[in-house]
């Protein structure tokens, strides 16, 4: 029996085609799947091609459960739920997962870390969370980008009253400002490149929109800040960009510049400028548990609550059957593209 689903068989090279379809084993659960977003990482992925097999992408994944191995935990056929891969490719049983921090396991299975753009997708029962019944589906598909904003506040420490600055305005950057908003920062200003970047981040609560256009950043970071102290620069862009040396460059001296962002080479930083200033570098994975409760369960939380409104940021959405097109469409930002979503139904 078969299933459709998106092979990425080379760099830009994706098809909808024919696979065995997903079934669940002892310790794992099949989920139908009903929302994909695509991730700035899946984009990396599509365009390098670093796996050397045929690849499903996608980890903001949400669905309803349609079976269910032994020994899955407490899920039954109808399940809604949305996908926590960090936990689905880790063991459950080592020290680092007993503390929560599922993204290190040693024992995890690290590629290819994805299968959401198909109709069927095999997730450790561990890896599943119950979508509450006032989420839709593409709420849960955001859940994971959300937990990893969450975790970037978190574990960067972010206290009430910061004053914070976002370099980057795609998914990340703008849940990351939301989510600064939500957990009391003083104030929350952010950098976009592209105009519905910064019309989205006015809609998620910023005191301040930077469109750089060649200009100097600390400069613009006064104009809007005025004589407010950058706290905590939390970096979402990653790349090639210049943006941790920028972050220096803005953040105040004792300040914070947490890194989000996927640095795939080696970017030059003025170390110098750095340890003039004694900042404070950290650098934020996905998500895991911070002072004993998970960042994906807070996530969930605050789109409850109504305090993070991710699924605003959904620009374009597509079919399974037209998954390159999505793809196409998040790489293109001169389509207006924030986030897409693949759907099923």
């Amino acid at each position: 029996m078969n299933m459709r689903a998106a092979v990425m068989h080379d760099a830009r090279d994706m098809r909808v085609e024919e696979v065995d379809i997903a079934r669940s084993k002892a310790g794992t659960a099949v989920i139908k799947v009903v929302s994909s977003g695509v991730c700035g990482s899946d984009l990396h992925w599509y365009s390098a091609r670093p796996y050397a097999d045929p690849t499903v992408l996608g980890h903001e994944v949400s669905g309803e459960v349609v079976e269910v191995g032994e020994g899955a935990g407490n899920l039954s056929p109808g399940d809604r739920v949305c996908v926590d891969l960090t936990r689905d490719h880790a063991c459950g049983n080592c020290p680092i997962c007993l503390t929560g921090q599922f993204f290190h396991c040693p024992n995890k299975d690290r590629v290819p870390w994805g299968g959401g753009f198909a109709e069927y997708m095999e997730v450790q029962g561990l890896g599943l969370d119950p979508l509450p019944d006032a989420l839709s589906y593409e709420d849960g598909a955001m859940v994971e980008p959300v937990a990893v904003g969450v975790h970037a506040c978190r574990y960067g420490g972010l206290k009430p009253g910061d004053t914070v600055l976002v370099l980057g305005a795609g998914t990340i950057g703008l849940l990351s400002l939301a989510v600064a908003k939500a957990f009391g920062a003083g104030a929350v200003y952010i950098v976009a490149k592209y105009d519905v970047q910064a019309d989205m981040a006015e809609r998620m609560g910023a005191d301040g929109v930077i469109r750089l256009e060649g200009r100097n950043l600390p400069e613009q970071v006064k104009e809007v800040a005025g004589d407010r102290q950058i706290d905590v620069v939390i970096e979402t862009v990653g790349g090639s960009a210049p943006s941790v040396d920028q972050s220096v460059s803005v953040v105040k001296p004792k300040g914070k510049v947490i890194v989000t962002g996927v640095f795939p080479d080696p970017v030059p930083v003025n170390l110098g400028s750095a340890l003039g200033k004694e900042v404070k570098f950290i650098f934020a994975v996905c998500y895991s548990a911070v002072d004993g409760r998970h960042d994906y369960d807070i996530a969930l939380d605050l789109i409850v609550s109504g305090k993070v409104r991710p699924r605003e940021l959904v620009t374009h959405r597509f079919k399974l059957e037209h998954t390159p097109d999505a793809f196409e469409t998040a790489l293109d930002k001169k389509t207006g593209s924030v986030k897409v979503m693949v759907n099923t139904l």
